[in-house]
């Protein structure tokens, strides 16, 4: 069997192995298929040293990050030996996995800073737009071991790329003062990245008048100790009655020493019998009805006064509940309940399951047959009145 290196190019070989074998007497590097996430300029053409500097220098590179180095690495895995690549948004977009808008973004981005340039501009006839690398306005990156928090100053990169007064080294946007050495990348820089202060530092004076006597949890105990406690004289009775008066004057109600603000938002910890009590009036003072019970639930039959319109109520007592009708997420409640449900019914009469008049088309057929025989009933009570029997 021959020996791979003499056999002819292009002579019962598979499609590609040639441009393989000639890789190989080169020395260049190359790869054996096209990258699976970015596919390259040509198909089945071997990379050369010049494609891998394009993608080394993206790599390398610390100036843009997050998206916009992504968008770089792959512009540069498409690109052809000259930095040229005519890939659309879409195509960008699928290989880095963002959306089209955000790709464009970053590349135009690397358009202002001067690090792709735009040969052609696409169109419905001409295709898609051709960019072109600018490997000398790729901004350098220094070695980890070369980088100090205290020594690194920032620059626009827009303006170290285009100033064209620099050389292609000198495009990096971290400008550093090497003071410190490093032998080795265990040893420590010389020298400190901080000033460490050792003079005394003097205290507020307003800090030194606060009394330090804590307690466990960092509450001070003498402010605990002097909370005032409520008298009785200044609890409100619990009579549903003083407590409409109260809400219709605008006044505050005491209950329990909590001071329960009638046109504010009720705070929405509160609970107990005087919740309870604030549903039934704001519910009685908003609709002039009875609270509906058929939920068996107090607070699903207050949330309705949370969710009625404008023109049922006064605008002060719909804001004073607003804060009590949300769930453990904070979000308000969106599912009608049996409460809502029979005020709407109230108000509207009877409706079908999507809030509208009930009419016959929503009736089953059961329902319609009652209904008939409902009216012929009716119609016979009707008739035995109108015509009573000949026997009286």
């Amino acid at each position: 069997m021959p020996h791979v290196g003499d056999v002819q190019c292009g002579g019962g070989l598979p499609k590609g192995f040639s441009h393989m074998v000639e890789a190989n007497e080169t020395g260049l590097p190359r790869a054996a298929s096209p990258s699976p996430v970015a596919p390259t300029g040509r198909p089945g053409k071997a990379r050369t040293a010049k494609r891998f500097a394009y993608r080394n220098a993206a790599i390398s590179q610390g100036t843009y990050l997050g998206i916009t180095k992504l968008v770089l690495i792959t512009c540069a895995e498409f690109a052809d030996d000259n930095g040229i690549f005519w890939h659309s948004i879409r195509s960008l977009a699928a290989a880095c996995g963002y959306s089209p808008a955000t790709i464009h973004k970053a590349l135009q981005e690397l358009l202002q800073s001067g690090v792709l340039k735009l040969l052609r501009h696409g169109g419905p006839k001409k295709g898609s737009n051709k960019y072109q690398f600018v490997l000398s306005a790729i901004p350098a990156h220094p070695t980890v071991y070369e980088l100090r928090p205290a020594n690194v100053y920032h620059t626009n990169v827009h303006e170290a790329n285009t100033a064209k007064e620099r050389s292609p080294r000198d495009h990096s946007v971290r400008h550093m003062n090497l003071g410190g050495t490093q032998s080795s990348p265990g040893e420590p820089m010389d020298g400190l990245a901080f000033t460490r202060r050792t003079e005394d530092v003097e205290l507020n004076p307003e800090d030194s008048e606060i009394d330090l006597s804590k307690t466990s949890k960092g509450r001070d105990s003498a402010h605990v100790c002097e909370r005032p406690t409520p008298e009785p004289a200044e609890v409100g009775p619990e009579d549903p009655s003083t407590i409409q008066q109260a809400f219709e004057a605008g006044e505050s109600v005491m209950h329990g020493g909590s001071v329960l603000p009638a046109r504010e938002v009720v705070p929405e910890k509160m609970s107990g019998p005087l919740l309870a009590e604030i549903y039934r009036q704001c519910y009685w003072q908003v609709i002039g009805v009875s609270c509906p019970w058929d939920s068996g639930d107090e607070e699903a039959a207050a949330r309705t006064v949370a969710r009625l319109p404008a023109d049922w109520g006064p605008e002060e007592y719909r804001r004073c509940m607003e804060g009590l009708f949300q769930s453990k997420d904070g979000r308000c409640q969106k599912k009608p309940s049996l409460a809502l449900r029979h005020l709407q019914e109230y108000i509207h009469g009877p409706l079908n399951k999507y809030g509208g008049p009930l009419t016959d088309k929503d009736l089953t057929n059961k329902e319609r047959f009652a209904k008939v025989m409902d009216e012929l009933d009716e119609l016979k009570e009707s008739r035995s009145s109108d015509w009573p029997d000949s026997g009286e």
